[in-house]
């Protein structure tokens, strides 16, 4: 692979000309950038990608005005995707992660009583994969409404299996609406045990809403934000036993004002591991005549944060969509969608070092306005893929999109660069947080449906 392949990335999306006709073996592990889409008509932001393994991608998706959300399985080399519905209309999915060979996913079930509970399901890839009768798990999580984002691992030396996961409770005294799920599998016992916990606010006018999760090297690290202040909090937990919770900092930013509307998950904080026990935070904020992406990077138990930096923007209003970490190019990817000067909205993919301290010029690739991108993630050799839905040329009809893509060594040479440099800006000020309090221990019993499993062909536009 020499620069002549990375010439062509900035190209693709921007293009994006589909061909018609079915492929016999493309392949996103060779020297390909590789962009597919397939019928299922879809919605614009139900769009998730996960890898699995070396030659696997799945896939979170749903048709429009149709309740059921379903799983897909890319696999590399091949012209087709399998896809499973699930079967209960009354299940939304937020969030999925990949775990060994099972796959986990959260949100929020609507119960025969009218309201809805949070939920963690979970099922096997290689079941699913191979059709069938593929079956899924689930369980209703008490004292929850929905779950939004959730993490899994195998806890240390031991057949546990962990899945913590953060959500909400709708409707409750006191504004004590932030929730963490602490859920633990025995493998070889099959008692699958949870436990909630819940933050109180600093006051009676400020409401934390957590709204992101990650998993470093020995910690779990959660992200929130601190409504109405400019402030966001960071709680780590051990891993070995995530319901002890060892660190609670609370960062205020007296100088700048974090992006904010009646949705308080429009403009989420985002939080990704870095190396050796740190993580990347990222927020849109100004500071009156600019408007930028605040990127931190810090130790998560530790009230000193190591450097920020500032994406300027033309853009107004710039909100990160996702932002995940290439260990193998020490590159922090984000996904940015703004208002670019009020002409309607423009999304584009920001890299950066994360260990820089000092002003350098701002690697994007801009993509194509026809195309709406909800969701990014980096695979295994340098790579990344995005999710989202692509419009027919006529019809309006959306489609699902995928694109996998290599992460340039050098992005400067092949990428569109914004003229504005980062900027290093005063630490936001840390001070301790109050701890979580705890729901009771509850046991439960996985109960299963069944998948609706069918295949689509798909169709691709590579570059050499």
């Amino acid at each position: 692979m020499g620069n002549r392949i990375f010439s062509k990335v900035g190209i693709l999306l921007a293009a994006m000309v589909l061909i018609n006709t079915s492929i016999q073996a493309q392949s996103w592990l060779g020297s390909k950038v590789l962009t597919a889409h397939n019928s299922l008509q879809t919605n614009t932001y139900a769009q998730k990608v996960r890898p699995y393994g070396e030659n696997f991608l799945i896939a979170l998706s749903k048709k429009p005005n149709v309740d059921h959300y379903c799983f897909e399985a890319w696999q590399d080399g091949q012209t087709s995707v399998i896809r499973g519905f699930l079967n209960a209309a009354d299940i939304v999915v937020s969030d999925f992660k990949v775990f060994d060979d099972t796959v986990y996913f959260c949100g929020k079930r609507l119960t025969n009583q009218g309201i809805y509970t949070g939920v963690i399901g979970r099922f096997d890839i290689a079941s699913f994969i191979s059709g069938g009768n593929a079956s899924y798990d689930l369980i209703d999580i008490n004292n929850t409404t929905n779950l939004t984002s959730l993490i899994a691992y195998r806890k240390p030396a031991s057949h546990v299996i962990y899945v913590v996961a953060i959500g909400l409770q709708e409707n409750v005294i006191g504004n004590s609406l932030g929730r963490y799920v602490f859920l633990w599998h025995d493998s070889h016992t099959g008692v699958t045990n949870y436990q909630v916990q819940y933050a109180i606010p600093p006051n009676l006018t400020s409401i934390e809403y957590l709204q992101d999760i990650a998993l470093t090297d020995n910690r779990v690290v959660t992200a929130s934000r601190l409504y109405p202040d400019n402030a966001f909090i960071v709680r780590t937990f051990d891993i070995a036993d995530p319901l002890n919770e060892q660190a609670s900092n609370n960062f205020t930013c007296p100088n700048l004002s974090f992006y904010t509307t009646s949705d308080p998950y429009e403009y989420p904080v985002h939080i990704t591991a870095l190396n050796v026990d740190t993580i990347a935070l990222s927020v849109g904020a100004t500071d009156g005549p600019n408007d930028f992406t605040m990127v931190s990077k810090l130790h998560p138990q530790s009230q000193n944060i190591s450097s920020t930096q500032q994406i300027y923007h033309f853009d107004k209003e710039s909100k990160v969509l996702e932002m995940d970490y290439s260990s193998e190019t020490n590159k922090l990817l984000l996904l940015t969608s703004s208002n670019f000067q009020g002409q309607g909205i423009r999304q584009s993919i920001n890299i950066l070092n994360p260990d820089a301290t000092q002003s350098y010029l701002i690697s994007a690739e801009l993509l194509s306005t026809l195309n709406e991108l909800n969701h990014l993630c980096v695979l295994p050799h340098s790579r990344y893929a995005l999710a989202g839905t692509q419009p027919h040329t006529t019809s309006g009809v959306y489609y699902h999109l995928l694109s996998v893509k290599y992460i340039p060594h050098n992005p400067a040479n092949c990428m569109n660069t914004y003229n504005d440099n980062t900027g290093v800006v005063n630490l936001p000020v840390a001070t301790n947080a109050q701890a979580l309090q705890n729901f009771n221990l509850t046991s439960v019993i996985w109960t299963s449906d069944n998948f609706s499993i069918d295949s689509d062909s798909w169709n691709t536009d590579c570059s050499e």
